[in-house]
């Protein structure tokens, strides 16, 4: 009986080492994928891989104690016990490999949120570079579209030119500032505010 039930436990034990081989493989798997190639569904089942993996242990804990307890009891003979106590070992070993997959998944979860939230910050720096260039421009555009019959250059012959030579001019500084501040030449700007 006491070998009937080491076999029991023991095949048990067995069973789920093909289940964290395999989710250990799927998670590899992604995690050799570039962080762009990672969509949501993935993440999706990642978050699933991480939930069904919390399941197992759960359900692994409470066998290692049995194995645990019955392994130092009386109840069965010290050949058993001594089987039981390499069940015992097996189970923490599994856990232990599942606690790593879990931090595979953790892992991939934050460098996919490292990637979201910089493609994000790229989008935001690409609006703020459009918006430096172009609201200048729509200060002009609204200063000379006033119409007041004071403003001489709207009498002007060659006043529309004129007006297209200052956006230009205005533009190409925008462009020229911009450039200028982000390959460093102009960071003694910010030295002067602080």
């Amino acid at each position: 009986a006491d070998f009937l039930l080491f076999e029991t436990l023991h095949h048990i034990v067995q069973q789920l080492r093909p289940i964290t081989e395999a989710y250990a493989e799927r998670l590899g798997f992604m995690h050799q994928l570039p962080d762009w190639k990672l969509t949501q569904a993935w993440m999706d089942e990642v978050a699933e891989i991480k939930l069904e993996v919390y399941d197992v242990i759960r359900s692994i804990r409470p066998l290692g104690s049995v194995a645990l307890n019955l392994s130092e009891g009386e109840i069965i003979g010290k050949t058993a016990a001594m089987y039981l106590e390499d069940v015992n070992d097996e189970i923490e070993s599994t856990i232990a490999d599942i606690e790593h997959i879990t931090k595979m998944a953790v892992t991939l979860e934050s460098a996919h949120r490292r990637y979201r939230d910089k493609k994000t910050n790229d989008t935001l720096f690409a609006l703020s570079i459009l918006s430096a260039i172009f609201l200048p421009l729509q200060f002009a555009t609204g200063w000379y579209g006033m119409n007041f019959t004071t403003m001489s250059e709207l009498e002007w012959d060659w006043g529309y030119s004129y007006f297209k030579c200052v956006m230009f001019c205005i533009f190409l500084t925008s462009v020229v500032s911009i450039l200028l501040f982000s390959s460093g030449c102009l960071s003694w700007l910010c030295c002067l505010t602080a």
